[in-house]
């Protein structure tokens, strides 16, 4: 397997030469290429349209754009792991930081008033084992959020499934529409949703148990 470095310098060559190819006559195309790569291994370029040899590839040019950078990432506040179904879902609180986690620096405008975050938009779904979920789940369709100055609370939600119904868990996952390629990707730890019944079993069982101490008294 060839170096990485090599493979990058390989993979420049032949987006160079397929560029000079284009832009000028075999001869010009030639001198443009020795005076820039000084070595044996040099292409012969001719008048001739026939030969593509040296037109780069897809994953070449991959290799040569600069990769995205991460700049921020998403927090989330208040997010209960445990909770039953048919019940309001506890709101919680999305929020863009630093991707070190840190408050996002926000510089001040001409009148020294904060600037606000433009507004952001978010996808968040509910995934269980295997796939998307958050349609069968929820009862609703495709969830998407606008980050008001990096900020927004999921509210309304009631799960109406359990989680042990859907391979034993659920997880709440959160990408960013806009900016995707500077926002990191979020995935919840895995949320437990039990069925109603049980709460109201240990509601009423609590319930009983008061009034016997109370009877006893």
């Amino acid at each position: 397997m060839q170096e990485p470095s090599r493979v990058l310098l390989l993979a420049e060559k032949r987006v160079v030469s397929g560029a000079l190819r284009r832009l000028f006559t075999a001869d010009i195309a030639q001198a443009f290429y020795n005076g820039i790569y000084d070595d044996t291994n040099t292409p012969q370029f001719t008048e001739s349209d026939d030969d593509d040899s040296d037109v780069p590839r897809a994953s070449e040019f991959a290799l040569l754009m600069p990769q995205p950078v991460l700049l921020w990432r998403f927090q989330i506040d208040g997010l209960q792991t445990t909770h039953y179904t048919k019940l309001p879902f506890p709101n919680f609180t999305i929020r863009l930081v630093q991707i070190d986690g840190k408050d996002i620096c926000r510089p001040l405008d001409a009148f020294g008033r904060v600037e606000t975050i433009k507004d952001i938009r978010v996808r968040v779904t509910v995934h269980n084992k295997w796939a998307d979920v958050t349609s069968e789940i929820l009862r609703r369709g495709p969830v998407t959020k606008v980050l008001e100055d990096g900020e927004v609370m999921i509210r309304d939600w009631v799960f109406h499934d359990t989680s042990h119904k859907n391979g034993g868990f659920f997880n709440i996952r959160i990408s960013a529409i806009d900016f995707r390629d500077q926002i990191q990707d979020w995935c919840s730890e895995n949320l437990s949703i039990l069925s109603d019944k049980i709460l109201f079993k240990k509601t009423r069982d609590l319930s009983r148990a008061a009034q016997a101490a109370a009877d006893t008294e």
